[in-house]
């Protein structure tokens, strides 16, 4: 069973990986999607909520949250089995509503009813809905410990209104399938949703939380078999949208596995097949009304440092981009079209190129150094590049994905990796 824990590793996964160098999803194939009954507990959910939850059992719904959760601490009897859905919803702090099918059976009907009068002694608001038979509902229980938000959930219930006519979550929940079990993040709220030191202060939450809005509306988490989970995008079709960028890009192989010491704590690896990406990532800026400034950062580099950054790009052959964080510190790493001459350590000449050419996540506070280590040039401050390099001597072992990728990222011993078969996530061991 998934807990808490994991859950919170999990949309860090799936937010890292779309604020970070972005990935998305496909065209959905997956039918009828979910039932009927999962259809009805989603119509209690706030049209504003940022997160929503739905489990095959109350049980594994109510592990999502806190042990010190009053929703965790209520029992459930003979509801524990019965399907849920949880939500989280900004209202003043980030706050869940808890949804359960109670069935059409007197036995679910009175687990309900225990509930719901245990509810009000652990400062819960409770609220019952019938079943019926009209419109072939299930009965209802809602818990929540906030009033506003039981408020609200009463006003949308009787309004008709629900997250399900909020734009793109009927698309991003028709992702799930027939799936029991399936998480939807609204990128909107990733500011709420994340930790204020993003990715354990690799990247700021604020840097995050505002790339994450340009990248698609929602994320679809689904588990599959062996412990994987299958991550969508849901978005429009403007081409401002990160992720549509990488729809002409062709899929690549990740190298950066080769590199990677045994104390690595996080590693992502861009693939940038060239000309396409340039072109692609050309047209992006550009529709995201950001081309001039990225012109005119190109043109300061150029002058900083006498080199053309684009043309230093091309003459170098750079097919991936990477970003390692241990011990040692964070660097960043670029793949050459061939083995690159140095001997250590030395000045890095070409400071600020890779967050100009490949995006701000590969920019560094301090690029000052670089080093060889073998196809790769390693950028970043003195300390943390004399410490890379003394780390490879230990390598980190980790089945890194090779063939036919768009992204792979690494962190908490789980792999994500976007290849021509989705965008999948796993523990790295399996």
């Amino acid at each position: 069973m998934l807990n808490m824990h994991s859950f919170r590793t999990l949309i860090i996964m799936a937010a890292a990986a779309l604020a970070l160098v972005s990935c998305g999803g496909g065209d959905s194939d997956s039918g009828a999607g979910p039932s009927e009954e999962v259809r009805a507990l989603l119509r209690t959910v706030p049209s504003d909520a940022l997160a929503v939850a739905v489990r095959r059992s109350c049980a594994e719904a109510v592990s999502l949250l806190d042990s010190s959760t009053a929703l965790r601490s209520l029992g459930y009897g003979g509801l524990e089995d019965s399907p849920a859905v949880i939500s989280w919803t900004f209202d003043g702090k980030l706050s869940p509503v808890l949804a359960v099918d109670a069935g059409r059976t007197q036995a679910r009907a009175e687990a309900a009813g225990a509930a719901a009068e245990l509810a009000g002694s652990l400062g819960l608001h409770a609220e019952w809905y019938a079943a019926d038979s009209l419109v072939g509902r299930h009965a209802m229980l809602v818990l929540t410990g906030s009033e506003a938000l039981m408020t609200a959930v009463r006003r949308h219930i009787s309004e008709g209104r629900s997250i399900m006519d909020a734009d793109g979550f009927g698309t991003a929940v028709s992702y799930a399938g027939q799936s029991k079990d399936f998480t939807v993040l609204r990128n909107s709220g990733a500011r709420r949703l994340l930790p204020p030191e993003f990715l354990e202060g690799l990247y700021t939450q604020r840097s995050a939380a505002a790339f994450l809005g340009r990248i698609s509306d929602w994320i679809t988490i689904c588990p599959e078999s062996d412990g994987r989970y299958r991550l969508d995008a849901t978005l429009g079709d403007t081409p401002s949208y990160y992720t549509n960028m990488f729809g002409a890009l062709p899929f690549a192989d990740s190298r950066l596995g080769e590199i990677l010491p045994s104390d690595c704590s996080f590693a992502v690896s861009l693939p940038v097949p060239q000309p396409e990406f340039r072109e692609a990532y050309r047209r992006y800026v550009d529709a995201s009304v950001r081309y001039t400034a990225y012109a005119r950062r190109l043109d300061e580099l150029e002058k900083q440092s006498g080199v053309n950054p684009l043309d230093w790009e091309l003459e170098n052959g750079i097919c991936e981009a990477g970003i390692i964080a241990g011990s040692f510190g964070r660097v960043v790493a670029l793949r050459h079209g061939e083995a690159p001459e140095g001997t250590g350590a030395q000045e890095n000449p070409y400071r600020g190129f890779a967050g100009a050419l490949y995006g701000s996540a590969f920019s560094l506070p301090d690029d000052s150094m670089c080093a060889e280590a073998g196809d790769w040039w390693i950028y970043g401050s003195a300390e943390a590049v004399n410490g890379f390099t003394e780390a490879l001597a230990q390598p980190s072992g980790i089945k890194w994905p090779l063939r036919g990728n768009h992204i792979v990222m690494y962190k908490s011993g789980r792999l994500l990796c976007w290849n021509k078969k989705g965008i999948y996530l796993w523990n790295s061991d399996l």
